[in-house]
């Protein structure tokens, strides 16, 4: 078994691993003691509320608190070593158990402060934000490598699962939000066939605006936040965590924009139809090369698929 080192912003010499249960015991009663001391002054029943799902006044992360998180991460990575390295030896230890209750207590506090990151920081993290931005402004780089460090912190200790679905629960919500304030409506191709020409023709100059800024900057700045927070771990598993997170909140919404332009190419062509349908071909043959780079995963091929149909589709012969 891989042992899991403390965190590097910790200078203190790593531990040995323990040879023998009085040596485990006493290892995990000093970890325990020395980082239930710290983390109580964050977690604690004026800050804690193990029933809530709200966010408290203070933030460990805050601009006069990082300092402080950075050191609770570091904390929490020495209790994670001192678990696994007991555990080794004497699995049934009770001060082991207390250390496995004071980290799940630590990781609840945590994972608050990730849901708590998110929120309050959507506006530096909003996906036009993130797709133009060049990290140089250090809040976008202080309120990133927070929600990185603290993803780190839980994936490494076992807390992906909660991890994961708070972050995609958090911006699945952005996505869908941001389709709807740029006009997409969920049209059934039956629905769409029924429609005059010249409402289905306003419709097109509408999909025409929203695929170039869904593409160009939606999905895009999406991919960006969620390979910076999670592709940039030492674990094999992280490029599948960011892949399958991207695809779970982008996914379904990137193949839902091409059920329209679909459609309107199996329109009967007329004169007055050819324009319209030429400027959907043009928008797919613009974003293009953004949907081959944004969707470059394996299991969002069905999306580069639609995108390569659509552009065929909407040909004109």
């Amino acid at each position: 078994m891989v042992l899991l080192k403390p965190s590097a912003f910790s200078k203190s010499p790593k531990l040995p691993p323990p040879q023998q249960g009085g040596f485990s015991d006493s290892l995990i009663g000093d970890t325990v003691e020395a980082t239930g001391a710290f983390i109580r002054q964050w977690v604690s029943p004026h800050l804690y509320d193990s029933s809530s799902t709200s966010c408290s006044l203070f933030s460990l992360f805050s601009a006069e608190n990082r300092g402080e998180g950075r050191r609770f991460l570091d904390v929490l990575g020495k209790l994670h070593y001192a678990i696994q390295s007991a555990g080794l030896v004497n699995p049934d230890s009770a001060k082991l158990s207390q250390a496995h209750d004071l980290m799940q207590t630590a990781m609840k506090y945590l994972e608050k402060e990730f849901y708590r990151g998110l929120k309050s920081n959507r506006r530096f993290l909003d996906p036009e934000s993130i797709s133009n931005c060049s990290f140089d402004e250090k809040v976008d780089v202080d309120a990133i490598e927070d929600l990185k460090m603290i993803a780190s912190c839980m994936i490494s200790s076992g807390y992906e699962k909660d991890c994961v679905k708070i972050y995609k629960k958090l911006r699945r919500k952005i996505v869908v939000e941001a389709l709807s304030r740029l006009g997409f409506e969920k049209l059934t191709s039956a629905q769409m066939q029924k429609l005059e020409w010249e409402i289905l023709e306003k419709k097109i100059k509408g999909w025409v605006r929203l695929a170039r800024v869904a593409f160009v900057t939606l999905f895009n700045g999406e991919r960006i936040l969620c390979d910076r927070i999670f592709s940039t771990f030492s674990s094999s598993s992280s490029v599948s965590i960011a892949e399958s997170t991207f695809v779970e909140i982008t996914l379904q919404s990137a193949l839902k924009l091409f059920v329209f332009p679909i459609t309107v190419a199996k329109c009967k062509k007329t004169a007055e139809k050819i324009f319209p349908t030429l400027d959907v071909y043009q928008t797919i043959l613009h974003v293009a090369p953004k949907i081959d780079q944004i969707f470059s995963y394996e299991s969002t091929a069905s999306v580069r698929s639609q995108a390569a149909e659509s552009l065929e589709s909407s040909g004109i012969p």
